[in-house]
């Protein structure tokens, strides 16, 4: 699976403007300080932030237009957002689960 993504992102009076591309079987890491625009980057690729412009490939895949629930990327956010009532293994099989998939595929 490879990626490519042009985003320009104006969030209050942050500006971010991201180049990447990242060949298939290649691994990406971002890095980078509080407030630097790591999970911006995140939710754009997501669907979860609409950028101010974006060009947002995924194999060849064009993604905009497309909304977060179509686009097949999981974002685990950095704040707990489990649901309590759940066990770990009941939370981590949620999505899977909300797409269909039976006990035995979700786990």
């Amino acid at each position: 699976m490879s990626l490519t993504a042009r985003i320009t992102a104006v969030r209050g009076s942050f500006d971010l403007d991201v180049d990447l591309d990242v060949p298939s079987g290649h691994v990406l890491a971002l890095l980078g300080p509080n407030g630097s625009g790591k999970s911006t980057v995140l939710g754009c690729l997501a669907g979860l932030i609409t950028p101010a412009s974006a060009e947002i490939t995924v194999s060849g895949r064009a993604l905009a237009g497309v909304p977060p629930h179509r686009r097949g990327i999981g974002l685990l956010s950095q704040d707990a957002l489990l649901f309590p009532h759940l066990s770990a293994a009941d939370n981590v099989a949620f999505a899977p689960r909300s797409t269909g998939a039976g006990r035995r595929a979700a786990r």
